[in-house]
């Protein structure tokens, strides 16, 4: 990223340096890196973005961030509401195979059965880890993807 006295110069945006010289938009595209020296800026890194999920936040004239934690107890209720919808999503598809088994006795197919186990045990594990979550930091971990996995938050059986 790039700064002009000090303010962040947003990239394919026409701006104003200190001497009143308008720079035309494409600045970023077309001049070089000693041409943006030459014009008074400073190259900076870039910091990180805060997540969207865990903060709420804004980017500050000098191109750093603000960020606030979000409250706790209403990420755990969304997150607690996603995973059942996520639930009720994979189990939809076989509800019907359940309903000829209350209505006409049929017999569900045992793969389906095991698969609907699978997604209500991971259901209630997912929101058991949710629950669980003492802070921020221990939610976010519910995020990580291991390798060669799923995140705690989305591991969810799969259909094979």
């Amino acid at each position: 990223m790039w700064l002009h006295d000090g303010k962040l110069i947003a990239e394919n945006k026409s701006w104003v340096d200190t001497n009143g010289i308008r720079h035309p938009p494409n600045w970023s595209a077309v001049w070089s890196d000693e041409d943006k020296i030459a014009a008074g800026m400073e190259e900076a890194s870039d910091p990180e973005k805060p997540s969207g999920i865990f903060y709420d936040f804004s980017r500050n004239e000098d191109g750093s961030y603000t960020s606030t934690e979000r409250d706790l107890s209403l990420l755990k209720t969304q997150y607690i509401e996603s995973t059942k919808q996520t639930a009720n999503q994979l189990l939809a598809i076989s509800d019907w195979q359940v309903i000829a088994k209350a209505e006409r006795d049929r017999t569900i197919d045992a793969a389906v059965a095991t698969y609907r186990a699978a997604v209500i045990s991971a259901c209630t594990t997912i929101e058991a880890a949710i629950t669980g979550a003492a802070n921020m930091a221990a939610f976010q971990a519910l995020f990580d993807i291991p390798v060669g996995g799923n995140a705690p938050v989305h591991d969810w059986p799969s259909t094979d």
